[in-house]
């Protein structure tokens, strides 16, 4: 069985990473046995990050290298009703989710004055102020390092905002990203309105979502369908 080693939950979200969020509902969609282990110590991580599974030995770390091993160690694709063309768009799609609005969230969480303590208090509670903050910065480095840090706070949510309104253009009145059948892409685009949706970090970001009832509706409708028992949580919108 394949064992997903993810972070523990937080702030009453099915999981606080988007990343790790992304692969339990993939691995619910596509209807793979798993069991899930707290990831605790990145260390035993093959990427120095979370999620990673293993899998007949194998410790594979990325959520997106996890999926392609497992569609084809599997034999199955989950979005074989796709067209190229909606392929390449999902595609598209992941990059502008995890390549840049991920960014936002991370400084909505770790940087903005009034959410980093809330980080702080849950991931670091018995480190000493000077070691958790000296952790912030580090991501704070990160973070300008993709490029985004490098804005002020208004201009990072303005473009946040853009790509929550170009994904919700996409939806559109559909109930999927690509009609009425979920694929993978809607893992990807679940994992991180989940989260950006958290109550415990409210400002610009979750309000740039809440303006979009369409997509409060379809972050619902997959909870719903993929953590059933997860469904109504008070600490997300819904």
């Amino acid at each position: 069985m394949i064992v997903l080693h993810q972070f523990p939950p937080f702030w009453g979200l099915v999981n606080a990473s988007p990343f790790c969020l992304k692969l339990e509902s993939w691995l619910r969609f596509a209807d793979l046995p798993y069991r899930v282990e707290p990831l605790t110590d990145l260390g035993s991580a093959p990427k120095g990050q979370g999620p990673f599974i293993e899998d007949d030995g194998r410790r594979i770390g990325d959520s997106g290298l996890i999926i392609e091993h497992l569609t084809r160690s599997r034999g199955i694709d989950p979005d074989r009703h796709l067209t190229p063309a909606q392929r390449g768009l999902a595609r598209a799609i992941g990059s502008m989710l995890e390549d840049r609005l991920y960014f936002v969230g991370l400084y909505n969480r770790w940087i903005e004055t009034t959410h980093w303590p809330i980080v702080r208090d849950a991931f670091f509670p018995d480190l000493p102020a000077e070691v958790a903050l000296s952790i912030q910065n580090q991501m704070h480095q990160r973070i300008e390092a993709q490029g985004l840090g490098k804005h002020t706070a208004a201009e990072i949510y303005d473009i946040g905002a853009a790509d929550i309104d170009a994904l919700a253009d996409i939806l559109g009145g559909q109930d999927f990203l690509f009609g009425d059948r979920p694929s993978s892409i809607d893992c990807t685009a679940f994992g991180m309105l989940h989260n950006l949706l958290c109550a415990w970090f409210d400002g610009p970001i979750r309000q740039a979502v809440l303006q979009h009832p369409t997509l409060v509706g379809y972050e619902r409708r997959l909870r719903q369908r993929l953590f059933p028992e997860a469904f109504g949580g008070p600490e997300t919108a819904g």
